[in-house]
């Protein structure tokens, strides 16, 4: 029986994470925070993860949830939670622009680094394609930011949808009032804030690890983005990983546990 309760425990903190809130000023964003199975006798490190546009706090396929589970094995600490109106997360999506994202992530961030088994001088975030974006900005905007992992980060968010949907869509938002992008609808300030996104402004003062990982047939994000990446980064050297056959988001197994497996290996040796 006790085997039993252990393995529920194990499962319970470790693999799915507890579900708990992030609060913030205007509203809620719902999470999962992953542990390590042993107890720690000192505060740990922890890592943030960012889901991409449109997705959730599970990624595709599972793919955070695999992700934190491999983290929180290794010794990490890892909060993954649903921007607002995504995932479980209420809220009207014509509200999202980039600065919403960036002000989810550093109530995240915050919130994680109050916890008393935290170390809040080693946490990293990580973010998915979108989220990646966000990671990059967030990073730029604080000073405690440890290390950054870009997982096929969205350089050009613009460009990116003005290639997915169509240039027509996009001159079209301001006469129509929104764009429809899949479920969500987007207003137009939402391309208001992007336009007026310098990148390389916004992560110029950022000098801590950075690892860049992109797969090589990502027909969203393509390869070249990682290498603007890394020019981006003038305070820093990005490591770059590119990964053979890759789609968006690793969608295949083959891709996504090497993918797990590097990031995690190249965190062990930034912040344990």
């Amino acid at each position: 029986m006790a085997d039993q309760a252990q393995l529920q425990d194990l499962a319970w903190n470790t693999f799915w994470g507890k579900p708990l809130v992030v609060e913030r000023l205007h509203g809620s964003l719902h999470a999962n925070l992953h542990m390590p199975p042993q107890p720690a006798g000192n505060p740990l490190p922890a890592v943030l993860l960012l889901h991409g546009f449109g997705g959730s706090r599970h990624e595709h396929g599972g793919l955070f949830v695999k992700l934190a589970s491999a983290l929180a094995l290794a010794g990490f600490a890892v909060l993954r939670f649903d921007f607002r109106s995504c995932g479980e997360t209420s809220g009207d999506s014509q509200q999202i622009t980039l600065e919403t994202q960036v002000q989810d992530a550093d109530d995240a961030f915050e919130q994680l680094a109050k916890m008393p088994e935290i170390d809040s001088r080693r946490i990293a975030v990580l973010g998915l394609s979108f989220g990646g974006l966000t990671a990059a900005c967030l990073a730029g905007k604080r000073n405690d930011v440890a290390a950054l992992v870009l997982w096929e980060a969205v350089f050009d968010m613009k460009a990116t949808m003005k290639r997915i949907y169509g240039p027509t869509a996009l001159r079209a938002v301001r006469a129509r009032g929104y764009m429809q992008a899949g479920l969500i609808r987007l207003s137009p300030e939402f391309f208001e804030h992007l336009d007026k996104l310098d990148v390389a402004r916004a992560v110029t003062s950022y000098d801590k690890p950075v690892l860049v990982v992109q797969g090589i047939e990502d027909t969203v994000v393509p390869v070249d983005t990682a290498f603007e990446w890394k020019r981006t980064f003038v305070n820093t050297e990005p490591e770059i990983a590119l990964i053979p056959e890759a789609d968006h988001a690793f969608t295949q197994d083959k891709w996504a546990w090497p993918v797990i497996e590097r990031t995690v290996h190249w965190l062990k040796a930034k912040l344990l």
